[in-house]
């Protein structure tokens, strides 16, 4: 068959005042690769950009690259591997591969540049209970389907994690698993809540090293919740085989809800409420010698840029009133990300949109519909992030800003010009 091919011509050959073409080399590697690409059998669609995160600053170009299959058969990933040929040239890049679900197999998103990754993902999808497959952008995560719980799940993968991590997600859950945890009591109590009327969503990460695992529940019901997490048994840390694991339990968030209706609770699993928290945190080894201390870097030298941060924070908080949910902005001076000695202002905001509606689309749309208008325009994408640029002069110094929708939310951050 012939595959369908999706080509964004203007971020591969048109170029606006605002920011220069791609390298020509850069635009016929990336044209050469889609061409071979389309060739491979199996491949029903291939689509491509080049981009620049930031060209007036950093000069570096993406090519994006996404293949759909036709096939579930992951030999198409060597396939692919296999048509890359030296790759792109003067750019970096970002390639992902998607293949239908099959007979008994889940669905799966991957770079099929690491072999290693496309084994991860043909044993994953062929577990009992999975519907898709994730090991790209840096996550490795699977939706479960539905009626899947996630006692059952983790049961499932455990055999073939080793000392790996998944995450198993649904509508409301979001738990990362190990090999030992969570455990099997903590689980079950999960997979309860997940079910309890009023619960919106249980977010579960393991513990790093030499930390301790966190549990957050968002519901109407707190402190009821939090009796439940707090008669829960914590296997490991009873064992004293691993920290006790934290959890808070707090309201989810409603629009017609006043602060004074908010609650929070924070605990620690199998331990009464109001507990302190336990000593039970690991000392670091200490090293048989002592080394000489490094000769710590200079601190970075920062000018006054308190006009660029208020005009960033400004700019998020705009964004935060076109979502229409509320969200707090941070804001700091930071040293520009070309390396030079210049100070520039940033700022971040994770607007928790799903607390309120379940398609993150329409307040998207109307934040970046809000930027056009102000005269921003597309400069590229990466990560499945969306990177926008401002023209020179705005009164507020902003100068570029990006946006990406997350399991929490649409995540956004602006940047300033830079001040010498």
């Amino acid at each position: 068959m012939i595959a369908a091919v999706v080509l964004v011509v203007a971020a591969l050959s048109a170029c606006s005042w605002l920011s220069p073409p791609p390298p020509e080399a850069a635009v016929a590697s990336v044209e050469a690769l889609r061409a071979r690409l389309v060739a491979v059998d199996g491949v029903a669609e291939v689509a491509t950009s080049l981009y620049s995160p930031d060209v007036l600053r950093s000069g570096r170009w993406v090519a994006s690259v996404d293949v759909t299959a036709e096939t579930p058969d992951l030999a198409v990933a060597a396939a692919v591997r296999g048509a890359l040929g030296d790759g792109v040239t003067a750019a970096q890049l970002d390639l992902s591969l998607e293949v239908p679900e099959g007979s008994g197999t889940a669905g799966a998103t991957l770079d099929p540049q690491v072999p290693d990754d496309v084994a991860v993902a043909d044993a994953w999808r062929r577990i009992p209970g999975a519907a898709s497959v994730h090991l790209a952008d840096g996550g490795r995560w699977v939706v479960l389907r539905e009626g899947t719980t996630v006692a059952e799940a983790a049961d499932r993968f455990r055999p073939i994690l080793g000392d790996g991590l998944v995450v198993l997600q649904d509508e409301i859950v979001s738990v990362g698993v190990t090999a030992t945890a969570p455990g099997p009591a903590l689980l079950s109590a999960i997979d309860a809540l997940a079910a309890r009327p009023g619960v919106t969503g249980v977010y579960s990460t393991p513990g790093p090293d030499l930390g301790r695992a966190a549990l957050t529940v968002e519901t109407d019901d707190v402190e009821p919740v939090a009796a439940v997490l707090a008669a829960t048994v914590d296997e490991a840390a009873d064992a004293g085989s691993a920290p006790r694991t934290a959890f808070t339990v707090r309201t989810a968030y409603a629009s017609d809800r006043s602060s004074d209706d908010e609650r929070e609770v924070t605990g620690w699993v199998g331990l009464p409420l109001g507990s302190p928290e336990p000593a039970d945190l690991p000392q670091p080894v200490e090293p048989d010698a002592p080394a000489d201390p490094p000769m710590p870097d200079a601190p970075p030298v920062l000018v006054d840029v308190a006009a660029q941060e208020a005009g960033v924070r400004a700019f998020l908080e705009s964004a935060v009133a076109v979502a229409g949910v509320p969200a707090e902005v941070t804001a700091e001076a930071t040293t520009c990300a070309d390396g030079s000695a210049a100070t520039q202002a940033t700022g971040r905001v994770l607007i928790p949109v799903f607390t309120v509606m379940d398609d993150a689309q329409a307040p998207f749309d109307a934040i970046t519909g809000a930027w056009a208008d102000a005269g921003f325009v597309p400069s590229g994408r990466a990560m499945g992030r969306d990177f926008w640029s401002a023209g020179d002069g705005r009164a507020d110094g902003v100068a570029s800003a990006s946006i990406r929708g997350t399991a929490e939310g649409l995540s956004i951050s602006a940047e300033s010009v830079c001040v010498r």
